[in-house]
């Protein structure tokens, strides 16, 4: 009997050691660490559309970040510049203008996304100057086709590529769609 009475007095020593442990160091459940980032297939399939580097792989400075209403992780949303101003101004009614993606990614799983713009597209597209770029963030739409926002950002392939650049170059937009088609969706051709 007394060894059992020692063994329950020692497991009571330790239920008490754990308890003021867990209690002095908090619970042991996994720290909240964010919105779940897209697959790493995911991102495969995109870079295997899209003309431009995608913005995960890119150290850039941010274009535009923001959230697509009802969207999870691995919806494609892509930044579509327009032609400049001069270029559109010889253009007549009717004429179609020439999109040219500059930036594409896949949003996380709270629908939030961040778009770096590829230095390379954005050198063919300025001709290595510095101009004001005008375009779309774009997501494909079950609802509309394509959900949009239109902004624009001063933009050469030296700022595209300056890590150093803290702060978005266009502000943070949201995106209205309906239902956002993910990146899987688009590959089983629905």
């Amino acid at each position: 009997m007394s060894s059992l009475v020692k063994r329950l007095s020692g497991a009571t020593l330790v239920c008490g050691a754990v308890l003021t442990a867990a209690a002095l160091i908090g619970p042991s459940a996994p720290a909240d660490v964010g919105p779940r980032p897209p697959t790493a297939e995911q991102l495969e399939t995109l870079a295997g559309w899209v003309d431009v580097t995608p913005s995960p792989e890119l150290d850039g400075p941010v274009l535009t970040a923001g959230t697509v209403t009802g969207a999870g992780a691995g919806v494609p949303v892509m930044a579509m510049a327009w032609p400049d101003h001069e270029a559109l101004g010889q253009q007549q009614v009717g004429d179609s203008a020439e999109l040219v993606m500059i930036a594409a990614t896949l949003t996380r799983s709270d629908g939030s996304f961040e778009l770096v713009a590829d230095p390379v597209a954005i050198s063919a597209l300025t001709g290595g100057g510095e101009t004001t770029v005008d375009f779309d963030v774009q997501v494909f739409d079950t609802g509309a086709g394509v959900a949009q926002w239109s902004t624009s950002a001063v933009l050469s392939p030296e700022i595209a590529a300056d890590d150093s650049l803290e702060h978005p170059l266009a502000d943070d937009i949201t995106i209205e769609a309906d239902a956002p088609l993910t990146v899987d969706e688009l590959a089983a051709g629905r």
